[in-house]
């Protein structure tokens, strides 16, 4: 009779940093944190392998409506990082526009800041435009409700 061993790792939990934005396949860099690619959409993982679910913690105002819910109508929308009061998400657009421009057009929300981002790595925050900056493809992060 052979025996044999099965060796099975769980790398849940465990953290990758990305300052020069760069993750393993499988991960997107947010915030110099490698997170596994399903953290931008629903039930995802954040980088300390927590949930990173597109809606309030249970503390929050339960009438604050999910990112994908209020942001998902914009151009190629990309969730990149949700929390109890703001969305984190790609968008583009045909010509250069501000983040200060896209947040009003989806339930009157207001930019808290914004990043330039290129299509093909949409949740690696590459030059802060505070809002104002007009990009075709960026990442802005706005507030909820």
């Amino acid at each position: 009779m052979l025996g044999g061993c099965l060796l099975d790792i769980d790398f849940d939990g465990t953290r990758f940093t990305c300052n020069d934005g760069v993750c393993p396949d499988g991960f997107s860099c947010v915030e110099g944190t490698c997170v596994t690619s399903s953290a931008g959409q629903d039930g995802g993982t954040g980088g300390d392998g927590a949930p990173l679910a597109d809606a309030p913690p249970p503390d929050a105002d339960t009438a604050t409506p999910a990112c994908n819910e209020q942001f998902g109508a914009a151009p190629s929308y990309q969730l990149c990082v949700a929390d109890g009061t703001s969305c984190e998400f790609f968008v583009t657009s045909e010509v250069a526009t501000a983040c200060n421009d896209i947040c009003p057009l989806y339930g009157g929300a207001t930019c808290v800041n914004s990043f330039d981002a290129s299509a093909g790595t949409e949740c690696t925050r590459e030059v802060e435009g505070n809002c104002t900056a007009t990009h075709q493809s960026q990442i802005c992060i706005c507030t909820r409700g």
